[in-house]
C-alpha cells in the first residue's frame, strides 16, 4: 500500500487515452490481491521523461513512477501502440508468495480448471520486450499458460 513501485504480476494492456502524461495505456490486472485494482488506481504505462540515461546519470537513479510502468517518452507512442489493446504483460519480483500462488504460472493440470478465452494465434508470439535473469525460463513457461482474459 502507496508504496509507489509496480504491483507484480500479470497484465493485460487496454485501451489508449490522452493524459496528463500524454498518450497512455490503462492496464487490467490479473492476479487478485496483487495487482487486480490497477485499473481502478489509474496504474497505467506512460511516457516519462525520467526513464532516460541522462535523468539516470544526473540522479544516479531511475525516476519514480508511483507504480505506474513507465517508458521512455521517446519510445512512448510506438510501445503504447505495439502492445494496446490486448497484450499479455508480466511485472516480475522474485516474490516467494506470489510465485508460490499466481495460477498463471502453474500449467493447468485439467480443461475445465478455468474457463479459456478463445485466442486465434496464427503464428508464434513475438518477445517485444526482454528484461532479467530469469526472462528465457518465464517466456520457456508462457507457452503453458492460458488465460482467462475476461
Amino acid at each position: 500500500m502507496n508504496s509507489h513501485q509496480s504491483s507484480i504480476g500479470f497484465y493485460v494492456t487496454g485501451a489508449t487515452y490522452n493524459g496528463e502524461h500524454g498518450n497512455s495505456l490503462y492496464l487490467h490486472g490479473m492476479d487478485n490481491g496483487y495487482n487486480n485494482a490497477a485499473y481502478e488506481r489509474n496504474i497505467v504505462v506512460h511516457g516519462a521523461d525520467y526513464v532516460s540515461p541522462g535523468f539516470i546519470s544526473s540522479n544516479e537513479r531511475l525516476g519514480r513512477s508511483w507504480g505506474c510502468p513507465a517508458v521512455a517518452s521517446k519510445l512512448a507512442n510506438k510501445t503504447i501502440d505495439l502492445i494496446k489493446d490486448g497484450t499479455c504483460m508480466f511485472i516480475y519480483y522474485p516474490q516467494k508468495q506470489y510465485l508460490a500462488s499466481a495460477k498463471w504460472l502453474k500449467p493447468a493440470t485439467n480443461a475445465n480448471e478455468w474457463q479459456f478465452a478463445s485466442v486465434n494465434v496464427s503464428k508464434e508470439p513475438k518477445v517485444v520486450y526482454e528484461y532479467g535473469p530469469l526472462t528465457k525460463e518465464v517466456m520457456a513457461a508462457a507457452a503453458l499458460i492460458h488465460f482467462p482474459l475476461f
